[in-house]
């Protein structure tokens, strides 16, 4: 198997590829990666070779190396979310951000339903809501009385919005300011009650 390390650009106005002339230290030859231009930039990260596995020199949250995972441009930053790594044969579902300023990397673990790990999964950036949709994972299936692991192709979808509502901010400040909830609707004593019984589960000392 041979990989290639060239970067092209494509013109779409001309619909014609360009090899560029890269300068510097070339990128170890690979696929399954992810290239995200930021600006003047491109930050690639993950994918696999025949060699070794690259690692970003950053600070903050450390990912383990990864392929078949997704990534978006978001402001200054760069969003990363799932993959595999077929050294460990691990399935990834952690949501991570790498400011392109700084080279700081924060692990995101936002409220909600959280999609499983899986990889090869698509993904958008619309406005400031993350979408991903599908992907693959291992899910267990019987056959012949026998337990086995088995690559099942997702057809979910989830939105995760990166900017907080009015109603997700309000929330917050009452739990921040103990407010009695009793006093508020009914509908929003629910949603307050669901999010503080979502923060203890992520944290038991808070109260």
């Amino acid at each position: 198997m041979k990989f290639n390390g060239d970067t092209y650009k494509f013109d779409m106005m001309s619909h014609i590829w360009t090899k560029l002339p890269c300068q510097g230290e070339p990128v170890t030859e690979r696929d399954f990666h992810t290239a995200t231009a930021v600006n003047n930039l491109i930050f690639v990260f993950g994918g696999r070779n025949q060699c070794q596995w690259s690692k970003v020199e950053v600070t903050g949250y450390k990912p383990d190396g990864r392929r078949s995972h997704c990534a978006v441009h978001y402001g200054n930053s760069v969003i990363y979310f799932g993959g595999y790594n077929a050294l460990s044969k691990q399935h990834f579902g952690d949501l991570f951000i790498l400011n392109t300023e700084s080279l700081h990397i924060t692990r995101l673990q936002p409220f909600g339903d959280a999609p499983c790990p899986r990889r090869r999964v698509g993904c958008a950036l619309i406005g400031s809501d993350f979408i991903i949709c599908g992907g693959t994972s291992p899910i267990e299936h019987v056959r012949d009385g026998k337990k086995q692991q088995i690559l099942h192709d997702h057809n979910d979808m989830y939105i995760l919005h990166l900017v907080p509502s009015l109603e997700q901010l309000c929330t917050i400040n009452i739990l921040k300011s103990r407010t009695d909830i009793k006093l508020l609707p009914l509908f929003l004593q629910e949603r307050v009650t669901s999010v503080a019984r979502l923060l203890q589960e992520r944290d038991p000392s808070v109260g």
